[in-house]
């Protein structure tokens, strides 16, 4: 998916688990300023692959592609 769009994605970590659910670490003020956000998540509990997607706020359908960390980066997963 990356390679495709054509795009550099970089992640940072501002979710946290709090009471069993995804919440925003900062608070809620801070995730309503963010219209787009990247969820990246391990496919499996013992893979390597990890699977991102995206939210909009306009509710649009949602991207999705996986990638693995190699020796030398990200790399694409064929699917």
């Amino acid at each position: 998916m990356m390679n495709r769009a054509g795009i550099t994605v970089v992640v940072t970590n501002h979710v946290t688990h709090w009471r069993g659910y995804p919440a925003p670490a900062l608070g809620v003020f801070w995730a309503q300023q963010i219209p787009n956000c990247f969820f990246v998540e391990k496919r499996d509990k013992n893979s390597e692959v990890r699977r991102i997607s995206t939210v909009t706020a306009d509710n649009e359908e949602a991207l999705t592609g996986e990638f693995r960390i190699g020796a030398r980066g990200l790399e694409d997963v064929e699917e």
